[in-house]
């Protein structure tokens, strides 16, 4: 059996056993792929809001990115999947891009429904910066800074913004607006 159709049926496995009122994404990997598999609901919102938006995948980052980089249940280089504004729900930041720009595409829940914002967007280029770029999955806690005054204390799932050897940021919604906290410059 090829890997795609292993994955095909892995999905359809957990979709079948996942809570029927809730509509969750997954991220399902093997050693050598990665797929991140959205709802039905997340995707159109998706498609609505940003047509033209193409997310990466693994191939689509430096090996040196790839090499030190934990996959689990909630993180890959190119998504995060959380409970990002508290509601129970997970949601879903991609990375991604446009014809023209890269940005982080965020599908949140909302009501019985999702939004999709659109962070931290820039002009497509350099090849070799955003291919060293990558997300990490944060966990609720307190978080210190050396690059920050004051400590920042996570209620909720956020994630990291992370420029290999370069910088980072902590990515968290607070009182309904994406914050930012530097980790890292």
């Amino acid at each position: 059996m090829s890997k795609r159709i292993a994955l095909i049926v892995l999905v359809t496995f957990l979709r079948a056993h996942a809570s029927p009122v809730l509509p969750q994404p997954l991220l399902v990997h093997t050693p050598s792929s990665c797929l991140l598999e959205l709802p039905d609901e997340m995707r159109t919102a998706w498609h609505h809001a940003f047509p033209g938006f193409r997310p990466w995948s693994l191939k689509h980052y430096s090996s040196e990115v790839l090499k030190n980089y934990k996959l689990t249940d909630r993180q890959a280089p190119f998504a995060i999947i959380g409970d990002f504004n508290a509601d129970g729900v997970l949601d879903v930041v991609i990375d991604g891009r446009s014809s023209s720009h890269i940005f982080h595409l965020c599908i949140l829940s909302q009501g019985d429904g999702f939004r999709v914002l659109q962070l931290n967007r820039a002009k497509l280029y350099r090849p070799e910066l955003w291919s060293s770029m990558y997300l990490a999955y944060v966990p609720p806690g307190t978080y210190r800074s050396p690059f920050e005054r004051n400590p920042l204390r996570l209620l909720t799932d956020a994630f990291e913004v992370i420029v290999d050897e370069r910088a980072s940021t902590i990515v968290y919604l607070r009182n309904g607006v994406f914050q930012n906290y530097t980790t890292g410059d």
